[in-house]
């Protein structure tokens, strides 16, 4: 195909982006990624939301860290994951106690 634009480049790479994004889209349709819904839910019985959150937090600081390895950016990393790790165990520590408590007379554990 010859692509003969007087108008400028401008144009030419309009009708380019034009030609080439029908079929594409066409092709390649844009889908909802479904998955999206389950990082939300706990997968662990002991899980709250807030621990979700925070987990998520942690994350973030990882990236930013992994990102910009800088000093302040590795302590605020280190700090937020040891907190986290000490509420995570706790959170959890405390979901078995309770389960176990629940079960001290049943030995069938229901």
């Amino acid at each position: 195909m010859h692509w003969n634009y007087p108008e400028g480049p401008d144009v030419a790479y309009s009708a380019f982006i034009k030609q080439y994004m029908t079929p594409y889209g066409k092709f390649f349709p844009y889908k909802i990624n479904i998955k999206s819904g389950k990082l939300n839910t706990p997968r662990q019985p002991w899980m709250t939301t807030a621990l979700l959150k925070s987990c998520k937090r942690k994350s973030k600081l990882y990236k930013k860290y992994f990102k910009n390895p800088s000093d302040l950016s590795k302590a605020n990393f280190t700090k937020f994951r040891s907190r986290f790790k000490l509420v995570r165990k706790e959170c959890e520590a405390r979901y078995y106690t309770e389960r176990f408590s629940q079960c001290t007379n049943n030995l069938s554990g229901t």
